[in-house]
């Protein structure tokens, strides 16, 4: 890809506007996306932007890192963003009291519109200094509200630690290299 294309592609997604629950000024923030490499396809129903390799996404306090990271988007509005990785991670300040919002999964897929990020395989969000780990999380951002399950690779149970007051809690790479028995 030529360094024009790229250009092109950049001012494509900082021009793109999206809706974001989280500190009130997040959604006026560019978009700042970085990648080893890039590539628009226009589409029928929208354009489709992909980036690859070491990708890492800011807009405001919103940062959704990841191997690859596409970004779907109608009439300039992003409708979707879908990254995966090793893992892919997502995280958001909900607001200026609250601790950020830290997800992780092999694929995260958030849905501006409903305000939902679905993780996918190896799924942890932190928050608020509890940890949820489950094949499939589905987490609301403006309700803060978590459904855990084992998904559709009936992986290990759910489980969740709520540590006690004062505690800053577990970490997802924690729990998952299992050093947080309860």
């Amino acid at each position: 890809m030529s360094i024009k294309e790229g250009s092109r592609l950049l001012i494509f997604s900082l021009l793109v506007s999206s809706h974001v629950a989280a500190l009130p000024d997040d959604n006026e923030k560019p978009i700042n996306i970085q990648s080893d490499s890039a590539s628009l396809k226009t589409l029928a129903n929208g354009k489709t932007t992909e980036y690859f390799g070491n990708v890492q996404m800011t807009q405001g306090s919103l940062k959704i890192t990841g191997e690859h990271i596409t970004i779907y988007s109608n009439n300039r509005e992003i409708t979707s963003i879908t990254a995966t990785g090793t893992p892919a991670i997502f995280e958001q300040q909900p607001d200026s009291e609250s601790s950020p919002i830290e997800a992780q999964a092999e694929t995260l897929d958030y849905q501006l519109k409903d305000e939902v990020v679905v993780l996918l395989i190896n799924a942890c969000v932190k928050q608020n200094g509890s940890v949820v780990t489950g094949g499939r999380i589905e987490y609301g951002i403006a309700s803060e509200k978590i459904k855990a399950s084992r998904g559709d690779t009936n992986s290990s149970r759910v489980n969740m630690i709520l540590p006690p007051e004062g505690d800053g809690g577990a970490s997802c790479n924690k729990i998952k290299n299992g050093l947080e028995q309860g």
